[in-house]
């Protein structure tokens, strides 16, 4: 039975193949192409990120923006990407799951296509900034705090001098990556404006397929079916603070909800 179920998937990839026109062959041989380029490096950037994050390591950082780079380029590649839009723009691939990948391909390499320097400008420029957030360390009342000792002053202390210290503290890290932060937009922005869009905001969403008006109406249509119970629970909410903390409703601030961000409702 093994034998003859084999067979017959063996029969129907022969079939399939012999079903594929040129371009649908050519699309094959580019995505095995690719997937065989691109998997050590993702695996290995992936690796290198993960020792970054938990060690903090400049080292590691580099190595994690040396092999984004790599894989960048990859994706930045020409000539890869003129034969991906001719096949796109033949309209002869009509399987879908080919037309599927290649589409991916297309908006994956779209977005890459950036002048050498400027990819990485911005490259080096993000990985320093993922390591300034990670390995920053704020102040409390003269000591060195992790984000996990201000959430924990966040969610027990009820002095609100005291919250508002921790809460002052959790945005520390602001004015450390601020400069970095802005000229990292004007960079992405660049590589946007070069490719014909208006900013890398509009870029990001159109190569993960969105749009500004539809994520704008989506977020619209939210705002007006939840305003209502929103405003009915975060009442509700401002009562329990205000009599835990024992101040009015008018006299709550951020510092007074559970974390920094306003993501989470009272323990």
């Amino acid at each position: 039975m093994k034998k003859a179920g084999l067979l017959v998937l063996l029969i129907a990839s022969v079939v399939m193949h012999c079903g594929q026109n040129p371009q649908e062959r050519q699309v094959k041989e580019l995505i095995q192409t690719h997937v065989e380029t691109i998997k050590p490096l993702e695996k290995e950037a992936s690796l290198a990120y993960w020792n970054a994050a938990t060690t903090g390591d400049a080292a590691d950082y580099e190595r994690y923006g040396e092999l984004d780079l790599q894989l960048r380029q990859v994706y930045s590649d020409t000539a890869v990407f003129a034969q991906i839009r001719e096949l796109r723009e033949s309209e002869a691939v009509t399987d879908r799951q080919l037309k599927r990948q290649l589409e991916l391909l297309y908006q994956a390499f779209l977005e890459n296509q950036i002048e050498p320097d400027l990819l990485k400008s911005i490259v080096e420029l993000g990985a320093q900034v993922e390591q300034k957030f990670s390995t920053f360390r704020a102040t409390l009342n003269g000591r060195s705090v992790t984000n996990n000792d201000i959430l924990e002053v966040l969610k027990s202390e009820t002095d609100s001098r005291l919250r508002r210290d921790a809460w002052m503290a959790s945005k520390q890290v602001g004015p450390v990556v601020a400069a970095d932060i802005i000229e990292l937009v004007k960079l992405r922005n660049q590589a946007a404006q070069n490719l014909g869009f208006d900013s890398y905001h509009t870029l990001a969403l159109t190569t993960s397929e969105q749009s500004v008006e539809e994520l704008d109406s989506l977020f619209g249509e939210l705002f007006e079916l939840t305003r209502e119970p929103y405003s009915r629970l975060k009442a509700e909410l401002d009562s329990i603070l205000a009599e835990m903390y024992g101040i009015g409703v008018a006299g709550l601030m951020p510092w007074h909800y559970h974390d920094p961000f306003f993501q989470e409702t009272p323990l």
